[in-house]
């Protein structure tokens, strides 16, 4: 703490009762005049300062406003003899802490100074918790990329995202990339652990025969299946790319599935992605129980209330199991499969000329709102836009 007033009576009184407070205070120096107490800020760095107004060479709060950022986050107590307007609300846009007028009460003071070192205590905490976390990040870096990743091949970012978020993970998103998409899941296994070993059998084969190029990138897409993104202008990536199944089955003792593609553009991931699931999980390999989920809701999706725990029910698998296989097999989870084929039959009944609030009902949405709103998530457009464009989103 700095104590600043240019009346010597007044500065040692108020430097021996705050010592006699027995607070969690520390002085580091006593200040006479404006010039006086901004180099002693600028040196000393105080947490509080008790500061006078009314001083020579410069004023207080004069002084605290030519220091500007300097003393960003140093609690001040403003005391002052003077009782005008203009002073507290000078001191209020300087957003000092406190404003006490000469005489000065010790009590008020030292009320003032509790909340003071209270404040400080709590945000000096924060910093703290600020600190570890942005450590602990930096620490998880790799996995926090990893899961980036995941969200942009699902499209959960804007372009001025996934711009930003690439320099935080130090991803060049101006690069030419190639996509390969690695499955090994036909018959897929509820196990979690399976989806983590054929990752690591993945990654030891990229990582141990080769010497990657940089900008290679190797995650989980959450489905089973692992996605490896490299830069396309690297030779020992393309020819890695054409020894990977042959590499993969001699490692893993059967065949994994591997789809390429070129990448357009980094924005273009989410399709890119889409098209390799749809190579890979394609009709033929669409498993009974998903066929018969399927069916079901091809039966009921006009039922407002229809559930994942109904539809596994009714197939006699359960729901967790049910929704990995959706995932895995069609590449769009339950509520977006039955969306999108709410919305196709959506589309039909357009054609028939029916109130918009109507065909929300006979699709299996109460509410015209609802409609409307996953009708435009899933096409671009507004049912009534879509319907006067004549089809087109």
């Amino acid at each position: 703490m700095l104590i600043a007033d240019d009346e010597p009576k007044i500065l040692h009184g108020l430097s021996q009762q705050i010592q006699k407070m027995d607070l969690a205070i520390q002085l580091v120096g006593l200040a006479r005049d404006g010039l006086e107490t901004r180099d002693m800020i600028q040196a000393q760095r105080p947490d509080i300062l008790l500061l006078d107004i009314c001083m020579p060479f410069i004023n207080g709060l004069e002084m605290l406003e030519e220091l500007g950022d300097d003393y960003q986050g140093m609690k001040v107590i403003v005391i002052t003899g003077h009782e005008e307007f203009e002073y507290a609300k000078k001191a209020l846009e300087l957003s000092v802490h406190s404003f006490l007028l000469k005489p000065v009460d010790i009590q008020e003071l030292r009320s003032r100074l509790d909340q003071a070192i209270q404040e400080l205590s709590r945000e000096q905490s924060e910093a703290r918790l600020r600190r570890y976390a942005a450590d602990q990040l930096l620490k998880r870096k790799d996995l926090l990329s990893e899961i980036f990743l995941r969200d942009v091949i699902r499209d959960e970012y804007t372009p001025e995202e996934i711009r930003l978020y690439c320099g935080q993970f130090d991803i060049d998103p101006a690069l030419h990339y190639g996509m390969t998409l690695i499955s090994g899941v036909i018959e897929v296994s509820e196990n979690p652990a399976d989806e983590l070993y054929l990752r690591y059998e993945v990654e030891g084969v990229i990582g141990g025969k080769f010497t990657l190029c940089s900008h290679s990138r190797l995650f989980s897409d959450g489905r089973g299946n692992v996605i490896w993104l490299y830069d396309r202008h690297c030779a020992s990536n393309l020819l890695l790319r054409e020894r990977l199944p042959g590499l993969l089955a001699a490692k893993l003792r059967e065949p994994l599935r591997t789809e390429n593609a070129e990448v357009p553009a980094f924005e273009s991931l989410p399709a890119v992605y889409d098209h390799l699931i749809a190579l890979v999980f394609d009709s033929s390999q669409t498993s009974r129980f998903v066929t018969d989920a399927q069916n079901y809701i091809a039966k009921t999706y006009a039922n407002p209330d229809l559930t994942l725990v109904e539809v596994a029910d009714v197939i006699g698998i359960t729901p967790t199991y049910l929704s990995r296989l959706m995932k895995q097999e069609l590449g769009l989870s339950f509520n977006k499969y039955l969306t999108k084929t709410r919305i196709n039959h959506a589309v039909k009944l357009m054609g028939q000329g029916l109130l918009l609030k109507d065909i929300a009902l006979r699709v299996g949405y109460s509410s015209p709102y609802y409609f409307s709103t996953a009708f435009k998530k899933t096409l671009g457009s507004a049912p009534i836009e879509y319907r006067k464009s004549g089809g087109q989103p």
